[in-house]
């Protein structure tokens, strides 16, 4: 079990920000996707948008907590799909 320690999340402005990332690709790849059909800039536009979910999943779920041992990672979605928590001590 881990001793009690400081735990922090990444700022609301970074989650804001990779959220208005996933609607602006997201948008980008729907716009050229209907306008000139599957051309290579939808594919990069569809591939930016994927990687920008991947960072809002990360974004809303990470938690890092500082003890007297070391650091954790842990993330919250990650951890539903049977990962767990990183773990590294002060020594390492």
């Amino acid at each position: 079990m881990m001793a009690a320690g400081r735990s922090y999340r990444r700022t609301i402005g970074t989650r804001v920000l990779g959220g208005a990332c996933v609607l602006l690709f997201g948008g980008g790849a729907i716009s050229v996707l209907l306008s000139s059909g599957p051309s290579a800039g939808f594919f990069v536009l569809l591939a930016l948008a994927i990687l920008s979910l991947v960072n809002l999943a990360g974004a809303w779920a990470d938690l890092y907590v500082l003890d007297e041992n070391g650091i954790e990672c842990r993330n919250a979605l990650l951890a539903r799909l049977g990962r767990r928590p990183r773990r590294v001590a002060w020594e390492d």
